[in-house]
């Protein structure tokens, strides 16, 4: 009963890590992609 338990626990950990994995490069791509956009039309309106 215990080894059912312990591989029930690690399935349902894993998918929660990656969703937040997931998450945190969703956001990271956002900041880049927004970050790069600012600094593309800031050299725009300069230029």
């Amino acid at each position: 009963m215990q080894r059912i338990d312990t591989i029930k626990h690690r399935t349902i950990s894993v998918p929660r890590g990656w969703y937040v994995l997931g998450l945190a490069a969703l956001s990271w791509a956002l900041v880049i992609a927004g970050g790069t956009a600012v600094t593309s039309s800031v050299t725009l309106l300069l230029g």
